[in-house]
């Protein structure tokens, strides 16, 4: 039969939305939204829509939708550098089997770092637009020695661009050397490279032109960025020592290291040993067998 409409207006209290680095780099992650201590009404109204415990059967007939969600604040928008307060408000039209979301929340206040340095926030638009992925439109701007530094993420939530730009222009590797240490890449130590390299994970979450760059202006094997296990952005770094022997450097984004060293005994036989920050020592043998 019929299944009736749903209409009103929502007042969020408290809400959480984090900006994991899953989400940021799987597109079959979802946002992680936490709706603390939600009124009965609240759940109730989720109920009726199809939503969260109590949800209407998958069979039943859908319901027509004319809902407008509002926040004038004490929506957190956090993760990736970013921690920010947003306000707005959305409507939900269309049914429980097809959602149409329209509307924005937008920068109450908040702050953007990068491996701690501060940025000044212009803008964060979190919008929605018809689909239920949300967009993201972020602005932030560094201003240090007469140049301005202008991080700007766009897109899909779920997949955002990031771009590093700035005022004299250079190439965006120099742009990020010198925001976050104060030099272009050429004057940047290995160490420093590293932690570079680093903060590209934290907020893009994946190998890009930029890591292939300090790749190779430290003559490294291999420098990628992983997403571990547990969906967190992980930094390896390889180099080969000498023609038998290979290193490995593990570097995830909780500051935990792993250091692994592999030797070619013979054609098929490899001696592994590795060590890490939490203790962790091993040795053994591997042995390649081709059938």
């Amino acid at each position: 039969g019929k299944g009736g409409s749903l209409s009103g207006v929502i007042d969020l209290g408290r809400t959480e939305v984090k900006l994991s680095p899953a989400a940021l780099n799987s597109e079959s992650a979802m946002l992680d939204v936490q709706h603390l201590s939600a009124p009965a009404a609240v759940l109730q109204t989720q109920a009726r829509a199809g939503l969260g415990q109590g949800a209407a059967p998958s069979n039943a007939a859908p319901i027509t939708l004319s809902l407008t969600v509002r926040a004038t604040n004490r929506l957190f928008l956090r993760g990736r550098g970013l921690d920010a307060e947003l306000g707005g408000e959305l409507r939900l039209l269309g049914n429980t089997n097809d959602v149409r979301p329209s509307g924005a929340f937008d920068l109450v206040r908040g702050r953007f770092e990068v491996l701690g340095k501060r940025l000044d926030l212009e803008e964060v638009r979190f919008e929605m637009q018809g689909q239920l992925v949300p967009y993201l439109s972020l602005r932030a701007v560094n201003l240090q020695d007469n140049m301005l530094t202008t991080v700007i993420i766009d897109g899909p939530a779920i997949d955002p661009e990031i771009k590093f730009i700035s005022s004299p222009e250079m190439p965006e590797e120099d742009v990020i050397a010198q925001l976050l240490f104060d030099q272009n890449l050429q004057g940047l130590s290995p160490l420093q490279a590293v932690q570079m390299a680093g903060a590209v994970a934290t907020l893009i979450g994946r190998g890009d032109g930029v890591v292939a760059r300090i790749r190779t202006r430290f003559n490294l094997d291999n420098l990628d960025v992983q997403s571990d296990p547990d969906g967190a952005a992980e930094l390896k770094l390889g180099k080969y020592v000498s023609d038998k022997v290979y290193s490995d450097l593990s570097v995830g984004s909780d500051g935990t290291q792993a250091l692994d060293f592999s030797m070619d005994v013979t054609r098929n036989l490899k001696l592994r040993a590795g060590g890490g920050s939490t203790g962790n020592i091993g040795l053994g043998f591997e042995l390649e067998t081709n059938y």
